[in-house]
């Protein structure tokens, strides 16, 4: 006999909180597989607009089909449970319990269906028993349905031909319910609170603040607060902060893993190409200065990941500062989804202009872009790693380097939570921008990404991305034009 899940309306079923990621939830399945054996993650392709249930602020021109507009849904089927995860946050905003299995829930320890067939149960009195006096919502969609609401938890029942009835759903929705709603109809309508007491500590919002030539000066992190007294931002600076800084302000890292792949190093040696086939290879590379290439007495430089906040960062390897910064979007349909929660971010520049992760990157490029073609800027160096990475940004050059890294522990959809894991790989890109020579007629071309071609364990189904290269900052953009990962540096 399973033992029954604790109903707390408008908090929790079990261990499963409303306003919990879905990374978190993701791993709590991971952690519980005998309980929770299989699970699958659906969600649509063909959204076309977000939805703004957090306050979030209008986006009028998000008119493509795009995953990350889509809710995501986590389906159990023992038990039998249906997750909504919100598509801004990706934060649990109702609970589903579905399927005829329902002696498991309980609600102040009193079972809400004992084991006994349906023919032998009044659903509505046991529940008004247990939960006492409601109002009524009206039918439901279905025929013969009706629903009992109370705050924060929603009962359909379907009435059967003897007079009897028998319970067909439950439904958690957070609390407080949505002003001008009533009770009755709140579970039409989940919207969580902008901080949720579950999300206290968790990162809110990434804030790049852009330099006047449109390069990162600092990112501030911000984190909720819950009911307390707001947080104070974490800021970080790019060959400043040093490793104690994060431990300090983050904790300890998940994951501390070596740099060890430099395929891109093919990008950098002109020598081997061909004075004829420069031309066409600068328009797919842009081949790299010789200051870029490492040192081969160099040690690598590691990375240390913070996946429950979406960040990764990469360290010098004997000094220990910050080299680069890595924002996680965790899109659904792309190959890391459900590796990493999703960072926030947005890029606010000198005039304090905007741009967020709920814009197409035509909108982000604009900002980007908007200077740096027109205004010569100096040799960019970070303090203390000279003899790693020194970044030349001259008139008309647009240099970067990207570091891109697998974790080990994906989350497919219609696969069981916690299979087979894909072996980790990290793929160093180097992005540049035509020279002052290249005709203004040309279009400059992105790099392609198949994270799909580093393989793992079984085949690994995925879709090209494409890596833009701006002054300080790179993004992985998917086909539907959603930033998928962003490289600070």
């Amino acid at each position: 006999m399973i033992r029954p899940l604790d109903l707390l309306p408008g908090e929790s079923l079990g261990p499963f909180a409303l306003g919990s990621t879905l990374f978190s939830v993701l791993n709590l399945l991971r952690s519980q597989r005998t309980a929770y054996p299989s699970a699958k993650l659906v969600w649509d392709d063909e959204a076309s607009s977000p939805t703004l249930n957090c306050g979030a602020r209008s986006t009028d021109y998000i008119d493509l089909q795009a995953p990350s507009a889509s809710e995501i849904y986590l389906i159990l089927t023992s038990p039998p449970l249906a997750l909504l995860f919100e598509p801004l946050s990706q934060r649990l905003a109702r609970i589903e319990v579905t399927g005829e299995a329902r002696s498991w829930v309980a609600y102040r320890g009193q079972a809400l269906r004992e084991g006994r067939g349906d023919e032998e149960e009044d659903v509505v009195k046991t529940v008004r028993r247990v939960m006492g006096p409601t109002y009524n919502s009206g039918p439901e969609s279905g025929e013969g349905e009706e629903v009992l609401g109370y705050p924060g938890v929603a009962f359909s029942v379907a009435r059967r031909a003897d007079d009897g009835s028998s319970l067909a759903r439950i439904i958690l929705t957070p609390l407080p319910t949505p002003p001008n709603i009533p009770v009755g109809q709140a579970w039409l309508h989940p919207v969580l609170p902008d901080s949720p007491a579950v999300a206290e500590g968790d990162l809110s919002l990434v804030e790049v603040k852009l330099d006047s030539h449109r390069k990162p000066s600092s990112v501030s992190l911000h984190f909720h607060s819950g009911e307390g007294t707001p947080t104070p931002p974490v800021v970080l600076r790019i060959g400043a902060t040093t490793s104690e800084d994060l431990m300090c302000d983050l904790g300890s890292p998940v994951r501390t893993f070596w740099k060890e792949d430099d395929r891109m190093s093919i990008h950098g040696s002109r020598s081997s190409v061909d004075p004829a086939l420069q031309r066409a290879a600068s328009l797919l590379s842009h081949l790299p200065s010789p200051e870029l290439t490492l040192s081969s007495s160099t040690a690598n430089p590691y990375f240390v990941s913070h996946p429950h906040l979406g960040l990764t960062f990469l360290l010098h390897p004997t000094k220990h500062i910050l080299l680069k910064i890595i924002l996680h979007s965790n899109l659904p349909g792309e190959i890391n989804f459900g590796r990493t929660s999703r960072c926030r971010w947005e890029l606010v520049d000198s005039g304090g202009e905007r741009r967020s992760s709920l814009d197409p990157f035509s909108s982000i490029a604009e900002l980007l872009a908007s200077r740096s073609s027109a205004e010569t800027i100096g040799s960019r160096s970070i303090p203390g790693a000279d003899d790693l990475l020194n970044v030349n940004s001259g008139a008309g050059s647009r240099v970067g380097s990207v570091d891109s890294n697998r974790s080990g522990s994906p989350a497919s959809t219609g696969s069981k939570v916690g299979g087979k894991k894909g072996r980790g790989r990290t793929v160093e890109i180097e992005v540049f921008r035509p020279s002052s020579t290249t005709p203004e007629n040309e279009v400059e071309r992105p790099m392609v990404l198949d994270r799909a071609a580093d393989g793992g364990e079984g085949p690994v189904k995925g879709k090209t991305t494409e890596i833009h290269g701006f002054p300080g900052i790179a993004l992985e953009v998917t086909g539907s034009s959603d930033i998928e990962t962003v490289w600070l540096f």
